[in-house]
């Protein structure tokens, strides 16, 4: 018998609220003078804990985005709030210990080499930003550089989950944390007298890629996670009910919010279930053919046609405005500061596209934009492959690796790169990556589609901002994991190799 999910997590998770209280709390502390000093060595304390375990830190990061209502000042509009700040500070010390180490390496992964070009490429755009490509001024160098910050936080996410979280366990408390938070929130936002709890969370921490990411994490392992008991299957399944019954009925206008979450339960489907899923796009087909009035009147309740209508033309000024220099962009949150130049419906005012993709041409150019692509293939590709080349469908009474199963005769060195995943893990953690595996990379589909409806996953500074990345993190953190899945394959496999010779 595998022991109940709750083992798995006790103390883990005691170890990720203690991080976040130790960093958390000296910041909140350090804004009284009497008690700096105390806030100061519980910063120490926690800077501590982080260092010796570092993946603690990256788990923390959920409860920091989601409660934490810590944010430092900039001298201007913006400020830094604590997963920018607890990010920048795992960043720093990662680095630091690899150059202390003198061990500056990287994974083999097809994503390195297209994260560090679109971090170079976001960096030349920012050079080239500073250039007068128009008469108005550009965007102050405070704004330009939290932008430029923006983006590579993002890919340096990627990078650090990758490298950091190179062990099952870790990534099973990262979804199950974020999992566990987002149903208190889910729960808060529907049961009456809830809304002291909802105050908690922290505003933008539940924008668009909150309800994407715990949809599809928690639809994954409710459908696929067969090591689950039937009681944590159904708790997973009523956190996606919770989801979709506020998408539906009291956020029904925002289509950012539920479309992105449904694509990805659809794609899971697809994966897990193919038959089921041919039959719900059959279905979804014929009531769309159909129903045509009714889903347009879903889509374009409240003012989204108006708004879909004024994006439209924000694009096509946008493309204009870009023409200045196509190759590197305007720098980071410059055009909104030319918008005024050319003017939207007759009215000359500054304003944002509300679409990454046309963000990433405006501020980093074609150049960027190919950049961001490229990574974007990379990481589909990724989890495409492991899918499909480890990931196959477990049997419902697995209840230990084939590998170790008497009647099991021990693969050759040649054949262990075709082992599916169940003969490499036991089988709680192969039921757990193959739920994991197809959530990321269904949760990062969405995510992409996502950014044609607003700015995100990257959020422009004038627009989602800051804040916008509290929510924005947990995507890149669950696509590290997803990089971090392939790593952890391999290695296990690598293990299996030298063993047989």
């Amino acid at each position: 018998m595998s022991r109940p999910w709750l083992e798995h997590i006790r103390l883990p998770l005691s170890r990720v609220l203690l991080i976040a209280a130790a960093i958390l709390g000296s910041a909140v502390l350090a804004y009284r003078a009497d008690v700096m000093y105390l806030g100061v060595v519980v910063g120490v304390a926690g800077l501590l804990l982080i260092i010796r375990k570092p993946h603690l830190g990256i788990i923390g990061l959920i409860p920091a985005s989601m409660l934490a209502p810590v944010s430092i000042g900039t001298g201007t509009g913006t400020e830094i709030n604590a997963t920018i700040a607890l990010l920048a500070t795992l960043l720093a010390l990662w680095v630091l210990s690899m150059l202390l180490r003198r061990q500056l390496r990287f994974i083999a992964s097809p994503v390195i080499a297209p994260a560090f070009a679109f971090a170079v490429a976001a960096v030349l755009a920012f050079l080239s930003g500073q250039l007068p490509w128009f008469v108005a001024l550009p965007a102050p160098i405070a704004a330009q550089v939290g932008g430029l910050a923006l983006m590579l936080l993002a890919v340096a996410t990627v990078i650090l989950v990758a490298h950091q979280m190179q062990d099952v366990r870790w990534l099973r408390w990262l979804t199950y944390v974020f999992l566990a938070l987002g149903a208190v929130y889910l729960a808060s936002r529907i049961i009456p007298g809830g809304r002291p709890v909802t105050r908690l969370f922290q505003y933008g921490s539940q924008s668009s890629m909150f309800w994407t990411w715990i949809m599809a994490m928690a639809f994954s392992q409710a459908l696929v996670n067969r090591s689950l008991s039937k009681g944590w299957r159904l708790a997973l399944f009523a956190i996606v009910g919770m989801a979709v019954y506020i998408g539906f009925f009291q956020r029904r206008d925002w289509a950012s919010g539920w479309m992105p979450g449904v694509l990805a339960m659809l794609i899971i489907v697809w994966m897990a279930r193919p038959r089921l899923g041919l039959l719900a796009t059959i279905v979804g087909g014929m009531i769309a053919l159909f129903q045509l009035d009714v889903i347009l009147n879903l889509v374009y309740i409240g003012d989204n046609e108006y708004s879909a209508f004024t994006r439209l033309e924000a694009w096509s000024i946008l493309l204009e405005i870009v023409k200045a220099n196509p190759v590197l962009g305007l720098g980071p949150a410059n055009y909104y500061f030319y918008t005024p130049l050319f003017p939207i419906l007759g009215y000359a005012v500054s304003f944002n596209s509300h679409n990454n993709y046309i963000d990433l041409i405006a501020q980093t150019g074609a150049l960027g934009l190919a950049c961001f692509l490229w990574l974007s293939a990379r990481l589909m590709q990724v989890g495409w492959r492991v899918w499909r080349t480890q990931l196959r469908p477990l049997p419902d009474n697995a209840l230990r690796p084939a590998l170790f199963a008497r009647s099991s005769p021990r693969p050759s060195p040649g054949d262990t790169a075709r082992l599916p995943i169940e003969s490499l893990f036991g089988p709680e953690d192969a039921h757990f990556l193959h739920a994991f595996v197809i959530g990321a990379f269904s949760g990062f589909a969405a995510t992409l589609s996502s950014g044609m409806l607003g700015d995100w996953f990257l959020p422009f500074v004038y627009n989602v901002g800051f804040v916008g990345f509290r929510a924005a993190v947990y995507g890149w953190l669950f696509v590290g994991g997803l990089v971090a899945v392939d790593q952890i394959i391999k290695a296990r496999q690598s293990v299996l190799c030298v063993n047989d010779v």
